[in-house]
Parts: C-alpha cells; sequence; structure tokens
C-alpha cells in the first residue's frame, strides 16, 4: 500500500529508556535507539522579500490538501503532518513524505505558471541521511522541470523531465551539505519568456543551477505540462514549506548583521542596551552578533501587578575594562504616589560556563548579587581529562579530543555559593548583563511610575536608563492550572547515616526552607514530596517526617488546599503481578489512612507515585496495586506514554506525559548540533514547541483523560536547566491553556540528590562549579541561585493568572450584562490568540481588556 507519511505513536515504552534519573549525556545515548531514521536540523533561514504574495501555498502545518493541493497514494491511517524523521510528534510545521513509492500532493491544470509571466517556486527541505530521489515536478505550460535529491552524494540536482531523450544534456547536480542532517531554502525562477529555469539556495541572490528545458510539446509530451507535484513520499524528506507564485522573483540578498559594537547608545567609553524582552531565546555570547532582544532603546517597562514579580534587563558593553561598576535605582514616582527604590532588585546574570549539547558555552545564566563568588578560568575540568579512549565510549560522531575540547574551561568558586543580599561592585570586561527584579507592594496605588537607573564606574562616567512601571487597577487571580515540579531532596535527620548521606545528600532545614520560599514566590506551590507516610516497629502508620517537610513548606508560603503528590511507604507495596489479600489490604490502610491525614491538614488528598515511566506489560502488570490504592479512597500519580490513558484511566488519576520534544532534543540534537549553533537558532532544531501538543493524536489523548475525571500534567518541557527561557515560559502559561493541558510538573527544581556546592569538596575544587541541564537552580549552603529559565517559569506561571484574571472579568461582565460588545470581541479574540503569539503583547493586551470589562 502507498503511503505518504509514516507515523509512530509515542508510546511510553519509547520514553522509558529516557528516564530522568539518567544524565543528560545517558539520556541522549538511550534516546538514540528510538529511532534509525534520524535527522537534525540545520535549516537555511528563509528570508524571502515580504512583498511576496504566493498563488498556491503549504505551510508545513495542517493538510496539503486543506490549502488546495490534490492527495496521491495516501494512506490516511498513517499520515501525520508532525512528524519528521522522528515517527513521534515532535516538530509542528513539518511535513515528512516517508513511506512506500506512489505517494505525492499536486495540482494538476495549473496554468498560472507560463513561460511567457514566468514563475517562481520555493521550498525548504531536510533529506533523511540515505536519502535518494525526486523531489519536485514543476510543470508549467512549456517545459517539465524536475527536482532530484541524493543525500549520500550530498547533491541536489536541477533537471530536464526529457532527459532521457536523446542530445538532451540539461541537468546540473550542486553539490551542497544535505547528507549531515542539513535543511535548505530551495527556489526555482523562470524569468518571463526566459527557455531558461535557475535553482538558488538559502536566499543567495546568485542561482547556483541554470537549465534550459526542452519544449514538451515538440516530443509528445504536451499532457504532462500544467502540473506541480511535490513530496515525492520515496525521498524520505520533510517539508516545512512549499508555494509558488506567477511572475519571477530572485532571492533578496542577505542583510548585513549589526555588529555589537554599533548596538546600544554610547556613553564613555562603553555602551547600553535595554533588552527587550528580557524573557528570550536569544542567547548573548562573546564573539557573536548581539541578538535583536539587545536594542537602542534606554527605557525598560514593566507592566506589574500588586504582588507581582516582573523582570527587566540590560546590558552594558566595553571595549576598555570598566571598575568597580554599580548599578543603582532611584524610587520611582508617579501621579499615583511612590515605589520605593528597595522595590527593585537588581542583579547580574553572571556568565556560567555551562552544558549546552555535547559541548560547554559561556553565557550569561546564573542570577547573583556578588559575582566574585566564582570565577571562569581556563582550565580543563579534570574529569573530561581522565577520560580515555578505552572508556570513551559514546562518541556521538565526534573524538575524544573534541569531546573534551568542550570543557576546557572551570567555574573555579572563590568562596562559599552564599550570595549576598544586594548588588556588589564589580569590574566589567566585555559586556555584562543586568537583571532588575520588580516586586510590587499589594498595597501600592495603580498607576504609572518611573524612575532612574544609574550605572557608575570608577574610570567613566555615569549613564542614566529609566525604569517606566504599569501597576494595573485590578489584582491577579491564582492561574487555573497546576504549577508543581519534582523535587527529589532529603532533608538532613537524626537517624540519617553517613551512608545515606554520600548518596542522597540531604540538605539541612535551613536549606530545604529557603529553596521552598523560592519556589513559592516563583509561582511553583505544588511540588511533588520524595518522601511517603511510614510506620514504627509494630506496623503502626504515622506521618512525622511528612509532617515536617509540610510544616517548612507551608513556612514557605505554600498553600494548602492542593493535592499533595507523595511516595509510597508504610508497608504499601507497588509491584507488578497479583497481591496477596495482606497486602492489598495494608495497601487500602495506608492510602486511606494517608488520605485522611492530609485532608485533615487542610489539603484536598494525596496520590501516590506509581512506577515510573513504565509501559506495555509492565505497566499492565502494575493494575492491582493501582486499584488497591484507588480502593483506599487514594490514587496513582505517575510519568508514563499513551498507555497511561488508554489503558489505565481507571487506576491512573495523573498521568505525567514526556514533553515530545525533549526527547526529540536528545535524540537529534545533543551529539549533532554545535552549541553555539544550538543556541543562535533553537527554532530550526526539534524543540519544546507547545503547538507538538495541538497534533491530533495529543488532543485525543488529553480528550480522553478529561473524559474519565483525571488530569494530564507534562515534564521535560522543558528541563529545568535548559538555555531557553522563553519555552519555558510559553509552555507553562498560553501552552497550558492552548493545548488544554491541565499542569506542569517538569524534572526539575533540582538535579535528584545534588549536593551543595562547598569551598571544600574535592569534586568542586578538580570540576569547579557545574549545573546541571536538568536544574533551575545551583544549591548553595544557605540557599539557591536562580537562573534565567527559572525566570521563565515564573512568567509562565504570571501569564496564566492574568489570564484567569480577564476570564473572569468577562464572566462578572456577562453576568452582569455589561460591556456586551467588549465581552464579544474579546472572547473572539481569546479564540484567535494561537499559542506562538507574542508573549508580551498578549499580556499586556489581557490587561488592557480587563481594565475595560471591569469598568
Amino acid at each position: 500500500m502507498s503511503m505518504i507519511i509514516e507515523r509512530k505513536c509515542l508510546d511510553a515504552d519509547v520514553s522509558a529508556p529516557l528516564s530522568r534519573l539518567l544524565n543528560v549525556r545517558n539520556l541522549v545515548a538511550a534516546g538514540a535507539l528510538i529511532s534509525s531514521l534520524v535527522v537534525a536540523v540545520f535549516p537555511g533561514q528563509a528570508q524571502t522579500q515580504k512583498t511576496e504574495i504566493w498563488d498556491m501555498e503549504f505551510t508545513g502545518k495542517g493538510d496539503p490538501r486543506d490549502a488546495g493541493f490534490k492527495g496521491r497514494g495516501i494512506n490516511g491511517a498513517t499520515y501525520n503532518f508532525y512528524d519528521k524523521f522522528t515517527n513521534i510528534d515532535v516538530v509542528p510545521g513539518w511535513m515528512t513524505a516517508n513511506g512506500n513509492p506512489g505517494g505525492s500532493f499536486y495540482r494538476n491544470s495549473e496554468n498560472r505558471n507560463t513561460r511567457a509571466d514566468g514563475w517562481t517556486a520555493e521550498w525548504r527541505l531536510s533529506v533523511e541521511r540515505n536519502g535518494q530521489g525526486l523531489a519536485l515536478n514543476f510543470n508549467d505550460d512549456t517545459s517539465l522541470v524536475k527536482v532530484i535529491y541524493d543525500a549520500p552524494a550530498n547533491t541536489v540536482t536541477l533537471e530536464d523531465y526529457l532527459i532521457g531523450l536523446e542530445g538532451n544534456t540539461q541537468s546540473v547536480s550542486v553539490s551542497t551539505t544535505i547528507g549531515e542532517r542539513a535543511v535548505h531554502t530551495y527556489r526555482l525562477v523562470r524569468q518571463p519568456d526566459s527557455p531558461t529555469v535557475e535553482l538558488y539556495l538559502d536566499n543567495d541572490p546568485a542561482a547556483v543551477a541554470s537549465i534550459t528545458p526542452w519544449p514538451a510539446a515538440d516530443h509528445g509530451n504536451e499532457g504532462q505540462l500544467e502540473q506541480v507535484i511535490f513530496a515525492h513520499s520515496p525521498l524520505n524528506a520533510a517539508w516545512d514549506f512549499f508555494r509558488y507564485h506567477s511572475g519571477a522573483t530572485i532571492p533578496g540578498a542577505k542583510p548585513a548583521p549589526a555588529t555589537s559594537t554599533l548596538r546600544g547608545k554610547a556613553h564613555d567609553g562603553y555602551r547600553t542596551c535595554v533588552i527587550t524582552p528580557p524573557i528570550n531565546n536569544e542567547a548573548i555570547l562573546d564573539g557573536q552578533r548581539l541578538p535583536d532582544v539587545c536594542t537602542d532603546g534606554q527605557v525598560m517597562k514593566i507592566l506589574c501587578a500588586r504582588g507581582e514579580y516582573e523582570p527587566a534587563s540590560f546590558l552594558v558593553l566595553t571595549e576598555r575594562p570598566l571598575k568597580n561598576v554599580m548599578v543603582t535605582v532611584d524610587d520611582l514616582t508617579g501621579p499615583a504616589g511612590v515605589l520605593d527604590s528597595d522595590t527593585v532588585d537588581v542583579r547580574i546574570a553572571q556568565k556560567f560556563y555551562r552544558v549546552i549539547t555535547w559541548e560547554s558555552v559561556t553565557m550569561p545564566w546564573v542570577l547573583v548579587h556578588d559575582p566574585a563568588m566564582y570565577t571562569i578560568i581556563d582550565r580543563p575540568q579534570k574529569w573530561a581529562t581522565e577520560i580515555t579512549e578505552e572508556n570513551w565510549d559514546h562518541s556521538g560522531g565526534h573524538t575524544l579530543e573534541e569531546y573534551q575540547n568542550g570543557y576546557t574551561k572551570t567555574n573555579e568558586l572563590n568562596k562559599e555559593l552564599i550570595d549576598t543580599n544586594t548588588l556588589q561592585p564589580a569590574d566589567i570586561t566585555g559586556s555584562r548583563q543586568f537583571w532588575l527584579t520588580l516586586h510590587v507592594p499589594e498595597d501600592a496605588k495603580s498607576g504609572s511610575y518611573r524612575g532612574d537607573v544609574t550605572i557608575t564606574a570608577a574610570n567613566a562616567e555615569s549613564a542614566t536608563l529609566t525604569l517606566e512601571v504599569t501597576v494595573p487597577s485590578f489584582d491577579l487571580l491564582p492561574p487555573r492550572f497546576e504549577y508543581s515540579i519534582y523535587y527529589p531532596t532529603q532533608l538532613e535527620r537524626p537517624t540519617t547515616t553517613d551512608g545515606q548521606r554520600e548518596k542522597y545528600h540531604p540538605v539541612t532545614e535551613q536549606q530545604y526552607l529557603a529553596e521552598n520560599r523560592n519556589m513559592a514566590v516563583h509561582g511553583c506551590l505544588n511540588p511533588c514530596l520524595y518522601a511517603g507516610p511510614e510506620q514504627d516497629e509494630a506496623g503502626n502508620i504515622h506521618f512525622t517526617y511528612l509532617s515536617r517537610l509540610l510544616d517548612l513548606r507551608e513556612q514557605a508560603g505554600m498553600p494548602k488546599g492542593v493535592m499533595l503528590y507523595l511516595f509510597d511507604g508504610a508497608g504499601m507495596i507497588l509491584k507488578t503481578g497479583e497481591l496477596t489479600e495482606q497486602e492489598t489490604q495494608r495497601n487500602i490502610e495506608v492510602a486511606r489512612a494517608t488520605v485522611a491525614w492530609a485532608k485533615a491538614r487542610g489539603y484536598k488528598g494525596a496520590l501516590f507515585m506509581g512506577a515510573d515511566e513504565y509501559a506495555g506489560s509492565r505497566l499492565h502488570a502494575m493494575r492491582e496495586s493501582y486499584a488497591s490504592v484507588s480502593e483506599g479512597g487514594s490514587g496513582i500519580w505517575v510519568a508514563g506514554g499513551r498507555d497511561l490513558v488508554t489503558d489505565m484511566a481507571d487506576v491512573v488519576d495523573v498521568p505525567v506525559f514526556a514533553h515530545p520534544g525533549a526527547l526529540a532534543v536528545d535524540r537529534l540534537v545533543q551529539w549533532q548540533v554545535d552549541a553555539i549553533a544550538w543556541l543562535l537558532h533553537p527554532e530550526r532544531s526539534p524543540n519544546w514547541d507547545p503547538e507538538i501538543f495541538l497534533s491530533p493524536y495529543y488532543q485525543n489523548l488529553i480528550t480522553r483523560t478529561h473524559e474519565k475525571g483525571n488530569k494530564i500534567f507534562t515534564y521535560f518541557d522543558p528541563q529545568g536547566g535548559q538555555p531557553f527561557p522563553e519555552y519555558h515560559r510559553r509552555h507553562r502559561g498560553l501552552g497550558l491553556w492552548k493545548t488544554g493541558i491541565d499542569g506542569t510538573m517538569t524534572w526539575a527544581y533540582i538535579h535528584i540528590w545534588s549536593k551543595t556546592v562547598r569551598t571544600d569538596d574535592p569534586a568542586v575544587k578538580n570540576n569547579g562549579v557545574g549545573h546541571s541541564p536538568n536544574s533551575f537552580v545551583l544549591r548553595g549552603p544557605a540557599g539557591p541561585l536562580d537562573t534565567l529559565s527559572w525566570e521563565g517559569y515564573r512568567e509562565g506561571y504570571d501569564d496564566a493568572r492574568y489570564l484567569a484574571t480577564l476570564q473572569d472579568a468577562l464572566k462578572k461582565a456577562k453576568a452582569a450584562g455589561k460591556h456586551t460588545g467588549t465581552v464579544a470581541r474579546t472572547e473572539r479574540w481569546l479564540e484567535d490568540i494561537a499559542v506562538n503569539d507574542d508573549l508580551d503583547a498578549w499580556r499586556w493586551e489581557m490587561s488592557r481588556r480587563t481594565e475595560l470589562l471591569l469598568q
């Protein structure tokens, strides 16, 4: 049977090897086993002229037949327009032509493309590593043109369809990177009345190939004219888009990149740039052009409700060292009054040498008041130098030397990782990003406020930026989603043994309280607890340890009234296979006692963690254990895949799905993509786009979960330390709403059993301060240090609060019969919001509409 798209569903047995208890490198090694059809992406960024209007365009989303094309040989049961060689829904906006011969999309009787008027066709394509074959037939009213790819040979061929006729030599092959998981933008152009057809590559205005196809009618092939056929299935290629129009347009020249030295406003030997928005995916890297978020503006604008925390950021660039640089903020004043200067906390987004893919990069990452706590030095990390060829077990296509070159610097700890309460003066060489966090008091009056932000240095004149704050008239409501997180942390106890300390690295009560306070002010109000009920020697159930943990949580500001996500304990048995009658009764007894205890403390109840990432027969074998917990009035929360919904929904209350983008990143990026390339263009690779969950496959699972009365969460959405703050924000606000997911429980606040960073730790002395791609924060002896990704989490939470407040205002206005026009327009506007819309614009507009509805 012919097919155009091959689809393999994301099963828990796919994600099971990707256990979050492994480190990232092992995650990638496991992920590489998932599929033999592996393609990472290095697309040439499409830069077509904005004035072009396309007669036909398939954007890569949905079905080409919805755009006016016809389908040939499509097996509707198997094609999936979110598949990009990964066999799971990981790259929205790409269609994978991947199957048996005979599949394609086409337009026949396409009479708009003529030799007289000329025409233009453009597409963006990635060919599977062994892909060979025909991709496109473009037949106007005169000629038959085809484009052929050969990934092993790294060639693309522009050819006359009549090439087989004697004397026809109209075939040109162009060498370009195809077989190395590359993506390019291709353009065919026929100028008006021209005998030739030209091929352009990656928006370069110079053609790379040109042929003069023979007139088809002269050789008896007029029946094939006026047809366009693309996405021939035997090639195995992923299409980002395909489009064409009448009239010839060659690509525009690429704009010259702005240089970092010309960005921002000039001062006495240095420049300043306001970073807008502060939460973004555009890394600021030494030696690279400044990203577009580094603007010439000198005013930082913040929308911040009462009780909310909101960021602003700016960059200082200098060609000579600046000495003892300090940033101060004046009181913010306006018609409504004054916001004291101490409502603004100034920190440094300090550069940190951290793991990105298979190599490390220096980038602004850790938020500190005192930059003297650590220094990046040119010294290889000892663990990397000790790897030998004999024990180098995963080159990922890289040599050991290449891998070791990814760890040539060290974050040397100068003193204990205990931050000061306020910003400390420090020298600047090159650039430094400053991070402002405004916390508007609960009693502040609504209105506009402005104040100066002053930069001083011992060897340069001062500079002044402006901070402009808008405090809306309304207070924010809680979000309608659940904000949890994996928090694999143990508390030091009197009974803790040396062996347990060595394995679990428990924290002090001071640290536990500080970390929970940190989570609370970032909107993470219900982390899971790596603890459960206990029993004494006589078998009596007690909650001594859990009670202490909840005491600290509540002291930190975390609310009651939520569901507790616990581990088993007190003799509860969760295992595959049948339970004895005694085991069943014990499970019921422990579940019933734990729920009663939780409710007595003011919580909704308690759920127990099931067998992590089980699937298939192993998961099915857990049914009896899970059912016994349900019989006791509790339930199960557990990470896994689709069969948690399709097969176990009656005994699993909260399935936690791994974001499929994370699985693709592990498999297709970790070893295949250069770290700097990934940081500069994350959109070109598989990523954590929440639109993935809008695919029919996932929407079906989400709907089925809700039909059972259950909730569905996600993790790895992204992992805590992944270096793209906007993805963290987008998924946890707009993404949760538009996809219908009920909450986030990503891995992890801090990676499992992370040690406290200490100066006397031999590992720290040898390897410096590290940061796991799985962790939102660094663990210091007195409390955590924030990172930019953690600030993204909070912004997603706040987006959800603005949404909840607007939805409540709509409800109240409708109930009162007020603002009927505004209500209708706002409901349409919300319906039209797309999951990838501008987040700051969305938030400001929600605020504006809320103000109107509450009048």
